[in-house]
């Protein structure tokens, strides 16, 4: 399983302070999406899981066209899914 990273996370130095046995992988995108704006207990704690965001699992793809499965944090709004800050189907 891997770990989709974004905003603050994708500081490298940061998420291997809060991750000291993660490593970076590749960049990968989530089709669809739009930002607007391997140890998860304590990933979920800095992410505030799961009083401020749910944990879900989600297929991204690599630059090449590979998918993989990550996992990612989100809140869920009445009028729209969004993944923190990514809303889906962004028009």
């Amino acid at each position: 399983m891997f770990y989709f990273a974004y905003s603050s996370n994708l500081k490298h130095n940061q998420i291997k302070n809060r991750c000291p046995n993660s490593k970076f992988v590749k960049n990968v995108y989530l089709e669809r999406y739009r930002f607007v704006y391997d140890d998860y207990s304590t990933l979920d704690r800095y992410e505030g899981y799961p009083t401020s965001y749910d944990r879900k699992t989600v297929g991204v793809k690599d630059d090449d066209g590979k998918e993989y499965n990550a996992r990612v944090y989100l809140r869920e709004t009445r009028e729209r899914k969004t993944i923190g800050g990514i809303q889906k189907n962004y028009n």
